[in-house]
């Protein structure tokens, strides 16, 4: 299997991609944990083109797609954003979202998608994710060297999530 990782901007394109992995990614986040009317409502704001655009536009927003013989398999979506507490006075970034699509969620796809993210983010210090708690990456995450820092709740559903750090040596 062929891996590459692209940067993906605001294009018609790039926009088509971004909908297709996040809506996946929303719909298996969420899919049997809330009313069906609400996961609607949430999916129609979050796939707005005037939504998407202005986010992947933002300078401090960097969307990475990777692709498994020409055909998108997942997305890490890294911003600016408030940090936890535990990385005051640190520069960090935030995984927004890393998701890989489930019939391509294999090591090899985690981890070409992980290194460039890393390789993006070399200027950072730390780095943190939050996911659901029952969210199959936190071991991949654990493995990459990801500590769980707190318990959350990830908006805008109020789920039960953890909130993992990375810090470099």
């Amino acid at each position: 299997m062929n891996l590459q990782t692209k940067f993906t901007i605001a294009s018609e394109e790039g926009l088509k991609m971004l909908f297709l992995l996040k809506k996946e990614h929303i719909q298996q986040m969420y899919g049997n944990q809330v009313d069906a009317e609400d996961l609607r409502n949430y999916l129609d704001e979050q796939l707005s083109n005037q939504n998407a655009a202005d986010q992947l536009n933002n300078l401090s927003t960097q969307l990475i797609t990777v692709f498994a013989d020409a055909e998108p398999a997942g997305y890490a979506l890294i911003k600016q954003a408030l940090a936890p507490e535990a990385l005051k006075g640190i520069k960090a970034i935030n995984y927004a979202s890393f998701y890989i699509l489930e019939k391509y969620d294999s090591q090899a796809i985690r981890e070409c998608l992980w290194k460039k993210c890393l390789s993006v983010t070399n200027f950072y210090n730390a780095f943190w994710i939050e996911l659901l708690q029952n969210d199959p990456l936190i071991p991949f995450f654990e493995d990459c060297g990801f500590k769980i820092n707190q318990l959350s709740q990830l908006e805008p559903f109020g789920k039960k999530s953890v909130v993992m750090i990375w810090r470099r040596n």
